[in-house]
């Protein structure tokens, strides 16, 4: 089960429109799907983020989980 919620804070102020907070793993199913994606990272907050073009829908997810997450599953 994805684990989206609504994005408050900060990060919010930043992003306009239907946004969501996602786990990272989350993240990486979007980032390898079929729908057309752009990125729409914000450094200033250290948040990686993902446009749905279809929709408007942002995607977001901290930068720090997602290293982490990303650092568990690369091969050694």
């Amino acid at each position: 089960m994805m684990s989206v919620e609504p994005v408050r804070g900060e990060m919010a102020s930043r992003i306009v429109g239907k946004s969501r907070l996602v786990d990272p793993e989350e993240f990486c199913r979007l980032v390898v799907s079929m729908r057309s994606l752009r990125r729409c990272d914000d450094p200033q907050t250290g948040m990686r983020g993902l446009e749905d073009e279809a929709t408007g829908e942002t995607f977001v997810v901290e930068d720090s989980r997602l290293s982490s997450f990303l650092a568990t599953r690369r091969p050694r």
